[in-house]
């Protein structure tokens, strides 16, 4: 997590520059560890990080110090990664939209399936990532490690509830393939 004090926020807001540097030191880790969840490439990852922070800078006037500060900022930073795919049209291009026989036979508020994993496969999730289409991984992202709703990722991604939820199951669906693959390689 990020460690700010409320004492350097109250510095940022005064203007201190160094106070500024201080903080970009301290959130950067934070913010590149959130968007290269999402973005493959270093140097968007950085854009990404960069603009999430000139973004968090001209709202630190809006943050609540009753709550936790890295909350907050990844919250500005998913917003910022959301707001560039939007801008740049990326998104549009690779959603998957299904048709409605599809969509009855996905859960949508399924999140239990994942718990099949015990805990050593978890870590290779976050190595199979990568490997997933970016929508796919995106989803993934929002829904199973973030924590959205499929209803607050389907207005995000300006997408369905319903692809939303096909996204999960095809990540897992992938996921799981590729573990079953490297298990089987190891044996």
């Amino acid at each position: 997590m990020v460690n700010v004090s409320v004492e350097l926020i109250e510095q940022c807001l005064k203007g201190d520059q160094k106070a500024y540097s201080q903080l970009y030191r301290s959130c950067y880790p934070f913010m590149v560890s959130v968007t290269s969840r999402y973005i493959r490439q270093r140097e968007q990852a950085i854009e990404i990080v960069n603009t999430a922070f000139i973004s968090m800078v001209n709202g630190l006037h809006q943050y609540n110090s009753a709550y936790p500060f890295g909350a907050w900022l990844r919250r500005i930073v998913i917003n910022t990664m959301l707001n560039e795919y939007r801008k740049n049209n990326r998104l549009k291009a690779r959603v998957t939209f299904i048709d409605q026989d599809e969509l009855t036979r996905i859960n949508v508020g399924d999140q239990a399936d994942l718990s099949e994993f015990d805990i050593e496969r978890i870590t290779l999730v976050k190595d199979c990532l990568p490997q997933l289409p970016p929508t796919t991984a995106q989803v993934f992202n929002l829904f199973m490690i973030d924590g959205f709703s499929h209803k607050e990722i389907a207005s995000m991604l300006n997408i369905s509830e319903g692809t939303s939820a096909w996204h999960i199951n095809e990540a897992k669906q992938k996921i799981k393939a590729i573990i079953e693959k490297r298990s089987s390689k190891d044996k």
